[in-house]
């Protein structure tokens, strides 16, 4: 769960039965406290160790919250992802409008933007070249002069940046049959395994990356491909992630099952255990893989 720096305050004062003057009493005023709990004022760094002190918390330092503003805007981002990922799209064009005014015209905040419109008309008409033109746009703001052929393999990538490049190497493969979309999801995949940081968040950007890089090779580098599922499958397992690992599964299924048996008896038996394992202990029925089948082909970070 989220907090900006009031809610938490508000939230904590609350349940030790504080009043806002015992809270303020000889750090600062009342008038302070009200603002940071309506969320129209940002304590220092300092001030929140105080109260948070007078308060008896432990456990949390500044860097764990977010100004009041950050986390509607984390929340809106989470809405539109959700929405384009499952192509739920009547409402977009609103949460769109309202990103937009929301947003603070910050680099990260503006790319995410371009992105998420350009995904959005991309569902709606199809237009893959149009669509990458949207993410090289949305590159550029904070790669001026970049092109979607650079090699960003021992670049310093952002979240968003993983997600944009992400969509444009599928879509170049899958809808423009261009093999530079196999070549930047290997960069990609370089540069993430460069990250020092193993989170599950890490392992789960790491499976997708591999999982899309193994559909773009399928063709032309079975061999490859199904190196990629087997890693995407253990980057999966230490994510923790059941909804990633059913799509995966659903890769597997569709377009691996076959090859695997052709390819390698040890590979093959090793997709398939996987597949039955995620198969049951998840119970999943038909209908839902085809709901994932639908849901999946930009399977965004």
């Amino acid at each position: 769960m989220l907090y900006d720096y009031g809610t938490f305050i508000r939230r904590e004062r609350a349940f030790s039965g504080m009043r806002q003057k015992d809270l303020a009493e000889g750090i600062c005023s009342i008038d302070t406290i009200s603002r940071i709990e309506k969320g129209s004022q940002t304590p220092t760094p300092v001030l929140f160790r105080l109260l948070i002190e007078r308060l008896g918390v432990s456990g949390f330092s500044y860097g764990d919250f977010f100004e009041a503003s950050t986390v509607r805007l984390l929340e809106l981002q989470r809405k539109i992802v959700s929405g384009l990922d499952t192509r739920d799209l009547d409402d977009m064009p609103i949460l769109l409008g309202t990103y937009r005014e929301a947003a603070r015209s910050t680099g990260w905040e503006e790319q995410f933007f371009l992105f998420a419109r350009g995904w959005y008309f991309f569902l709606a008409d199809g237009n893959a070249i149009q669509f990458l033109e949207c993410c090289q746009e949305a590159m550029q703001v904070m790669r001026p002069n970049y092109r979607l052929e650079d090699d960003l393999s021992a670049a310093n990538l952002m979240q968003n940046e993983f997600r944009i490049l992400n969509a444009a190497a599928v879509v170049l493969e899958r809808n423009c049959r261009r093999q530079e979309g196999v070549i930047l999801l290997n960069q990609l995949i370089i540069n993430k395994k460069s990250d020092n940081e193993y989170m599950s968040s890490h392992w789960k950007n790491l499976a997708v990356l591999y999982n899309n890089a193994a559909i773009c090779e399928a063709v032309n580098f079975p061999e490859v491909a199904l190196y990629h599922m087997r890693c995407a499958q253990q980057s999966v397992m230490k994510s923790g992630n059941s909804l990633l690992g059913l799509r995966i599964a659903r890769t597997i299924q569709l377009q691996f099952c076959q090859d695997a048996a052709e390819i390698g008896a040890d590979i093959g038996i090793s997709l398939e255990r996987f597949f039955v394992t995620v198969n049951n202990v998840f119970q999943i029925y038909d209908d839902f893989w085809d709901f994932l089948n639908e849901t999946c082909f930009l399977q965004i970070l």
